[in-house]
This record gives C-alpha cells, structure tokens and sequence, in this order.
C-alpha cells in the first residue's frame, strides 16, 4: 500500500493559505531554474526529488570550504518562495492537490523545511564550526545517505503507525554517518547539524514526532552505531535499520544490507 498516511495527513493541510495557480508556479520555478542552472525543466522539477537532492548537494560540495554553492541554494529558494506569495505551493497538501505523488509531496515538502533550517541557525552555526567536514560527508557519503531516505520512505509506506520510530530511525542513519565521519565526535556541532537536517526533513509530514538532537544525538543511536556501521579496510560501511521489501508478493520487514559510499 502506497503512502496511505499522505491521505490522512494531507487533511491536516486543509485550512491553507491560497491554492497555489500552476501559472504562478511554472512561471516562479522557471526563474528558479536558470537561476541556478537546474538540469530538468519547470514542469518536472517537482516530481523528482532525488534529482534536487542530487543537485542541490552537489552545488554546496563542489568546492570544499567555500559556501557560495550553498548561499546560492538558500538564495534561488528565498526568491522562489517570495515569487508564489501569498499562495501556498510546497505544502504537502499543495503537492497532492498537483497530482503528485504522496512521495514526492511529503519529501519535496521536507526539503523545503530542511533548506529552511541549513539557510538560517544551521547555516550560521556550520559556518563558525567546520564546514568544510560537512562538504566532504555530504559529498563523500552520497549512497549512505540515500539508503536511510530510501529505508525511511519504504517503513513509512508499509508501517505507518509506527511513523515516529521510523521518523527517529531516519534521523540516527544519519548521525551515524556523520558521527562516523571525519566530523568527529556525537554532539559535536557538525553531528547536530546532520541531525537536525533530517528531523526537519520529516516534520512536514510527521510533526507530532519530537526526537531530539541534543546530548548525543536521538536515543538509540550508540546501539546503532555499535550494531550497524564498521571500520574495514580503512572504509566506512553502514547497514541501515531494516527495511521493508517485497518478498514473494509479500511486504516483509527485513535486513538491510551493508553500504559504503
């Protein structure tokens, strides 16, 4: 079954501001497009997050120690959003009332809160700390940190009630990452700042899930660490929480697998 929480939460997003027009929209992501040179046209950017999250990473890693990819991102989303006002475009009501897919609304939805985050206290936080180590994480660790978003997605789609462990899960693959990094340490500010990307990325879809950031990171993450990511051969591997396949015709929670890169 697909997202069926999309539905049910999608109601929470009711009493919104104005349906956003698609002419404003179009127009709006168009100037977003060559503003920052964006590989797909207006009318598909919306319905391929993997492809902004592709680009949106590579333009703030490029170059290791320098923020203008960054700032240009926070920048193109600041105008793209003051472009569409008054109307409301990247909720995931909006989404779904776009014929999108419930994927693609709960998690473009989440991106923008997540920017909304690494634009404001986490991009002047990052800034005085170490940067540099979240270009090279962000960078160097693509693939983990695609596994935790593809595990994350496929619980919620086949375990919605449990959508606040998956939620907390989703955030501790991330950590891992970053704990496990040259970033150093849990509860150094690099740790909280991947931390919090990906409990803001959530929030859209799954506000009543609080899980902290603080002290160390969400609970359950010194377990994960010592259970699912290792050292071989000077390489980092990770093994997601499990995951949720389709096995014989039938939905079945199973291991991950063991991920590097």
């Amino acid at each position: 079954m697909k997202f069926i929480f999309a539905v049910l939460f999608a109601l929470v997003f009711v009493q919104t501001d104005a349906v956003c027009p698609d002419t404003n929209l179009l127009h709006c992501t168009d100037t977003f497009v060559n503003y920052v040179g964006y590989p797909i046209t207006h009318n598909a950017v919306w319905k391929d997050y993997q492809t902004f999250i592709n680009f949106t990473d590579n333009l703030f890693t490029q170059n290791v120690g320098d923020p203008s990819g960054l700032v240009t991102i926070c920048n193109a989303l600041e105008q793209l959003k003051g472009c569409v006002v008054p109307y409301d475009c990247f909720s995931p009501f909006a989404f779904l009332q776009r014929q999108s897919s419930a994927v693609d609304a709960f998690i473009f939805s989440g991106l923008f809160q997540e920017y909304n985050f690494r634009c404001g206290a986490g991009l002047y936080t990052i800034l005085r700390e170490n940067f540099p180590c979240v270009q090279r994480v962000v960078a160097g660790h693509s693939g983990q940190l695609s596994g935790c978003l593809t595990t994350y997605i496929s619980n919620l789609q086949h375990d919605m009630q449990n959508a606040c462990t998956h939620v907390g899960n989703y955030m501790t693959c991330v950590s891992a990452i970053f704990n496990q990094s040259a970033c150093g340490f849990a509860g150094s500010t690099d740790h909280w700042w991947a931390c919090e990307s990906a409990y803001q990325l959530t929030q859209p879809g799954f506000p009543n899930c609080k899980v902290s950031c603080a002290n160390g990171g969400p609970a359950g993450l010194k377990d994960f660490m010592v259970q699912n990511t290792k050292i071989e051969n000077g390489q980092f591997w990770l093994k997601p929480h499990p995951i949720f396949k389709n096995i014989n015709g039938k939905w079945q929670l199973t291991e991950n697998e063991w991920m590097t890169g």
